[in-house]
């Protein structure tokens, strides 16, 4: 069920891509993540580690958490790995 779940995913992903939304703006669409969130999301599938983005966006490692936390819950994944 995860797998499809991450399949899905990702085509919707390639979908928004191909209409030309791109990056942050299409984790946004699909999932209703807020732009920070999405930033984070996108940081994270990209291999960037949690102080690596929040030193990147001038914020705390518990605000990227947080809103790390926040991206995951609304994909409707409970923890990272």
């Amino acid at each position: 069920m995860m797998m499809n779940r991450i399949l899905a995913t990702v085509s919707a992903v390639a979908l928004t891509t191909a209409a030309g939304v791109s990056g942050a703006s299409a984790y946004s669409l699909l999932f209703d993540l807020t732009p920070a969130e999405a930033r984070v999301a996108r940081g994270i599938a990209e291999a960037k580690s949690v102080s690596s983005i929040a030193t990147s966006h001038g914020v705390s490692r518990e605000t990227v958490r947080t809103q790390l936390k926040s991206a995951l819950s609304k994909v409707g994944v409970n923890r990272q790995s």
